[in-house]
């Protein structure tokens, strides 16, 4: 602001006459941080312009100009093309100071019964609410991440720590689902935190209420809350919400924190647990060697800094009177620093546990005797004696262990019945990492429940979903506890006992009581009238078999609910069925990519025979292919039909990472199977000329390539070994069999295009966007041309008439010249000369202003040429004017 600005320009500055200092306009400003709600702020504004004109304080028409303008402003957001001016104190001063400039003085009635307290609080909330979607999405991708991993490293064990000291074997994916229930967790408290913040307080006014009774109901719909704020006082000065969530973000990073340190911890020499891959870490400027987790580093260091944001503006509220007052421009910076942080934090996460590597031989190695104490008690308390008492006989033990210098293992069946007399032969049988501690099923459990709350619904019914979770955990904890663990049949090569699996559907035993909580039963699969119906599937190929059906629990695939897994889309609006057909569409993905790595390996047997047409793996593989170019067909379908339901933005949104995660494996399964058919097309015809050339020594290679590329299925040995006697018995038969190989050759070629087509079909799909997109820059250059070729023809016509006024001027000159030459002649005296150059002409001449007539012809010529030069410099500097 000038010091001649005055005050009353800005929009509060009625009241004053003195001038604001300049550091406090600059002190007083928040532009340069809250412009990010700018889209935010013209959504409120064009709702409130609408609500304006329902109340007759706005014509229709005036409305339209209204709105209009506002998009307009919006548009020159969105283009980076927003020239902010030195007074704008704020986004709702910029915007407004903008509106203004577009459609004139109608800009100041979009104010009318509206106050910058309510029109920021709305502004905060629409880009919080907006901002929570984002976050929730990268929570989610991280969450998937951890699952996936652990569903794909369920057999890798480890010991697990309490005080940094080795307790009991655990396995990896049992750590890597601690820290997502955690997450989990917190998605289910992100979303709670939703309908608090969708509380709309546009029409409280500065605090006592809009005198003229807008339609509060109308802004909410328009602007997408759930309620309105029924207090106004509270509506203006409520910051909860951002302090809400920053509590939240405050957990959330807790806990990636004590990830972060985990992870850091395992990857250290000492450990060598896992590597963080290079994507995730950075060197030493001076030590060579070094390769830090700077990105676990950071996610850790992060988390104090958001707790500082919270701490803070928990601090500003601390002291504040009701209502607005200007400390709470103190809630954006440290709430847009925390939202940025955190969901660069869960994005960093994500990458960083996808790509880290773990090392399954280090861990096992870290598995030591002594981390089976605890299995060596439970073993005793089985036999009937109290746990207090097994706990010292299981120290005992391992002291004497320690005493000897070997591990508990390798004591005698002696050692351990001086100890108790309750130890037998079946003793040695505890000592197993494998039966030890979760087993592969409880894994599998985990799995499923900190995936089903997570993939189930944007708003989740988080009392049904985690008391699901104890109770079904505690009905498999009790199963597995019927019977003696120990006391199974099974035995492994070692000849060592080994648990049984309870989910086992071999035991006669299992299933026969039926565990009930508070008077629910676990029955066909359903709790407290709501079914489970995760598609993804837990099958018995992978877990042990069995269903939930009756009295059982065994991980296996279930129906989604409705009867049709896979026959037809499942409804738009069902969140539930999309993830069960997300999770079938992977499992058949899955399914592809195991019938290609068979074929790739029918592949190498066909060309190891010397007749690989004679071969009965020809004939598995022609199958093989049939069934895999039909489960291609069947995933694209699956996948374009969930591409196409029409649903609303929000579902679209969270239903998009999901898709396009789908469809992505999709393509690089298309790929791999495309790469293998040429890569054994190319083997194939490697091998022929191979033994073309056997065959025919002195073959060219014209001869060679005809024989490689003909469309015949040519047995080069085999023709090379007839003899002459078989020729002619052979011959027709040949002839017969080289038709019907040429025709199968046609059929195949047929089914490989068609196939090839349909390959082709689905990545013209994909490339859709980028040909709209080249589509619109196409149009908008041949506007441009159009818009070049009006500007040149506007710039011929002008030049046409820039010559015309030359022309013109040229007669008024000559004429004044020839004027000027009558006067010089007949007149005794120059001119009273005007200018620098005719005196300097005026002083050559002076001394002879009296001489002959050839200085006066002279002096003439100069005042002539003088004139010509003002004229000329005319006519330039008024050019401009003319165009």
């Amino acid at each position: 602001m000038t010091d001649d600005q005055p005050t009353k320009q800005k929009l509060w500055g009625g009241r004053f006459t003195g001038k604001t200092d300049p550091l406090m306009h600059e002190f007083n400003q928040s532009l340069k941080y809250d412009q990010r709600m700018h889209a935010q702020d013209i959504r409120g504004s064009i709702a409130y312009a609408k609500s304006l004109a329902l109340r007759g304080i706005l014509t229709s028409d005036e409305e339209t100009q209204i709105v209009n303008g506002l998009r307009k402003v919006g548009e020159e957001w969105a283009a980076g093309q927003f020239k902010p001016a030195p007074d704008d104190e704020d986004i709702h001063t910029a915007n407004e100071r903008r509106l203004s400039e577009l459609i004139g003085p109608l800009g100041g009635k979009l104010h009318t019964g509206r106050s910058r307290n309510d029109q920021v609080a709305t502004d905060m909330r629409l880009w919080l609410l907006d901002q929570v979607k984002e976050v929730e999405s990268a929570l989610k991708a991280l969450i998937t991440v951890m699952v996936e991993r652990a569903d794909k490293e369920t057999d890798v064990l480890m010991p697990g720590y309490t005080h940094l000291q080795r307790g009991q074997p655990i396995r990896w994916a049992h750590l890597l689902l601690s820290h997502a229930f955690y997450f989990r967790n917190d998605l289910e408290r992100l979303q709670q935190l939703i309908p608090r913040i969708s509380v709309l307080p546009l029409g409280s006014g500065a605090l006592a209420g809009n005198p003229f009774s807008v339609d509060r109901e109308f802004l909410a719909r328009e602007l997408g809350f759930e309620s309105i704020a029924e207090n106004s006082l509270w509506g203006v000065g409520d910051r909860d919400f951002v302090v809400e969530f920053m509590m939240w973000a405050s957990l959330a990073m807790t806990h990636m924190s004590r990830m972060a340190e985990d992870l850091i911890v395992y990857s250290t020499a000492e450990f060598g647990f896992i590597t963080l891959s290079d994507a995730y870490s950075t060197g030493s400027s001076i030590m060579p060697q070094k390769k830090n987790p700077d990105s676990l580093e950071l996610l850790r260091g992060k988390s104090g800094r958001i707790f500082g944001n919270m701490a803070g503006f928990l601090m500003t509220l601390k002291g504040l009177p009701s209502t607005y007052n200007k400390d709470l421009q103190e809630d954006k910076e440290p709430l847009f620093d925390t939202v940025d942080n955190v969901s660069a934090c869960f994005r960093i996460a994500e990458g960083a546990i996808a790509t880290l590597t773990v090392h399954k031989a280090k861990m096992g190695a870290a598995l030591t005797m002594d981390v089976l104490a605890t299995d060596l008690a439970d073993y005793l308390v089985r036999k009937g004696t109290p746990f207090r008492e097994t706990h010292h006989i299981s120290g005992r033990a391992v002291a004497l262990a320690e005493s000897r210098g070997c591990q508990l293992n390798e004591l005698t069946l002696e050692d351990y019945q001086n100890l108790s007399d309750k130890f037998t032969e079946d003793v040695h049988a505890v000592f197993d990492f494998e039966a030890s501690g979760v087993t592969f099923v409880h894994v599998a459990v985990y799995i499923y429940f900190v995936i089903y709350p997570c993939t189930h619904s944007s708003s989740l019914d988080t009392t049904d979903s985690s008391t699901m979770a104890r109770d079904r955990l505690a009905a498999l904890k009790a199963q597995q506890g019927q019977g003696d663990p120990y006391g199974s049949s099974n035995s492994s090569p070692s000849g060592r006992q080994t648990r049984q699996n309870p989910f086992d559907q071999r035991d006669p035993d299992y299933g026969s009581q039926q565990p009930q909580y508070g008077g629910n039963q676990y029955d066909n699969n359903s709790y407290g009238g709501n079914q489970y119906n995760r598609g993804d599937s837990y099958n018995n190929s992978t877990n042990g078999g069995g269903s939930y059906q009756g009295n059982s629990y065994e991980m296996t695939q279930v129906s989604n609910g409705n009867g049709n897994q896979y026959g037809s889309p499942p409804p738009a609006d069902d969140m539930n069925a999309f993830y069960n057909e997300i999770a079938g569409i992977q499992d058949e993905i899955r399914g592809f990519l195991s019938s290609i790595d068979q074929i790739s390996r029918l592949h190498s047997t066909l060309l190891s025979n010397v007749e690989p047409g004679n071969s009965r793996s020809n004939q598995e593989l022609e199958s093989l292919l049939e069934s895999t170019r039909g489960v291609s067909i069947s995933l694209k379908n699956r996948i374009r039909a969930l591409q196409m339901q029409p649903v609303d933005q929000r579902t679209a949104n969270m239903r998009k990472p999901q898709l396009d995660l789908a469809r992505q494996k999709f393509m690089d399964a298309i790929n791999k199977f495309q790469a293998e058919e040429k890569l054994y097309r190319d083997k194939y015809k490697e091998r022929m000329a191979r033994q073309f050339r056997i065959v025919n020594p002195n073959a060219t290679d014209a001869e060679v390539d005809a024989v490689v590329n003909s469309d015949q299925n040519v047995q080069i040995f085999a023709q090379a070994a007839m003899g002459n006697r078989y020729a002619d018995s052979q011959s027709a038969y040949r002839e017969v069999e080289q038709r019907r190989e040429e025709i199968q050759r046609i059929e195949r070629t047929l089914i490989e295009l068609a196939q090839l087509f349909q390959d082709m079909s689905m990545i013209v799909e994909q490339q859709d966007d980028s040909i709209n997109v080249i589509q619109k820059n196409a149009e908008s250059a041949a506007l441009d041309i159009e818009a070049g070729k009006n500007e040149t023809e506007h710039a011929v016509v002008s030049a046409r008439g820039y010559r015309k006024k030359r022309w013109i001027c040229l007669i008024p000159f000559l004429s004044l010249n020839s004027f000027l030459s009558s006067v010089a002649f007949l007149r005794p005296f120059p001119l009273l000369p005007s200018t620098s150059l005719e005196r300097l002409l005026f002083l050559l001449c002076l001394p002879n202003h009296h001489v002959p007539p050839l200085s006066s012809v002279l002096r003439v010529t100069a005042l002539i040429a003088n004139r010509a030069f003002a004229v000329i410099t005319a006519f330039r500097n008024t050019t401009v004017v003319w165009d």
